[in-house]
């Protein structure tokens, strides 16, 4: 990876406002054009390339023709892999959701601020999106992270990863939950939670969390080998910590050929 990348962690809100933490100061209670003006100071510098962590679906359904308008391939073997594909209630994990992209209000902002997700289909000759070069931020990956960049995340999922368990901290106002999972990244000893363990935990809710972790994903995905970029932008990709859940590359691409096997799941 390249030395001179600039990491932002975002947890992206329609509602509320969205809360960006950029390795030392959290910018809280952005609306869409805050976000935007903020993003354009980061671009004004020219020294460094920008990747932007971003806790929102940032694919859309590729293939129309594989039915994908409410759900990806990815968030399936997500599921799968969680043990979460049924709808029991013993196979939900404390803390953790994960939803088809189309249930996620998110969107709405992604497409405001990035023009993503993109629905790529010319049938019948309807243009309806602006060629992919011409976003303001190209999606990242693995080989390289020239420009400005922006890869998607999912904070509460690696959190999960990494602790083995994820208590629910959900809430707007400061929680106990919060500050206890960020002793528990600390634990770990994450090189990139100890040069921000400094944080004021006193501050520390949900959205703050969410995107101090998207900051690390980035983080230690541009300086090491402990985070790994699974999928595809066809099928949705996603940043994930090193696992022993098998949540992994070469899982991901095994589960997409026994699809194609599949009828009916995806041709």
């Amino acid at each position: 990876m390249e030395s001179n990348v600039k990491v932002i962690g975002v947890d992206p809100a329609p509602g509320k406002g969205s809360t960006v933490f950029d390795g030392k100061t959290f910018h809280d209670n952005l609306n869409p054009d805050k976000l935007i003006g903020f993003i354009n100071e980061l671009e004004s510098d020219t020294n460094n390339h920008i990747l932007i962590c971003w806790d929102a679906p940032l694919t859309g359904p590729g293939d129309l023709k594989d039915g994908r308008f409410t759900i990806r391939p990815i968030e399936k073997f997500l599921k799968i892999k969680l043990g979460m594909n049924n709808k029991k209630k013993e196979d939900k994990i404390s803390g953790l959701s994960i939803q088809g992209y189309s249930s996620c209000p998110h969107w709405t902002i992604s497409r405001y601020v990035f023009g993503m997700p993109r629905f790529g289909n010319n049938n019948f000759n309807r243009v309806t999106e602006c060629p992919e070069d011409k976003l303001p931020f190209q999606m990242a990956t693995e080989s390289t992270l020239k420009g400005n960049s922006i890869i998607e995340v999912h904070p509460a999922l690696a959190m999960y990863l990494w602790l083995g368990e994820l208590k629910k901290y959900k809430g707007r106002e400061p929680i106990e939950s919060a500050k206890d999972l960020w002793d528990e990244l600390l634990r770990l000893r994450i090189p990139e939670a100890c040069k921000i363990g400094d944080i004021d935990k006193e501050k520390l809710n949900d959205d703050r969390l969410d995107s101090a972790v998207a900051y690390m994903l980035g983080k230690v995905w541009t300086t090491s080998k402990d985070v790994e970029l699974i999928g595809d932008k066809i099928n949705g990709q996603i940043l994930v910590p090193l696992n022993k859940q098998e949540i992994n590359q070469v899982s991901f691409d095994s589960y997409i050929e026994q699809m194609k096997k599949s009828k009916g799941l995806l041709k």
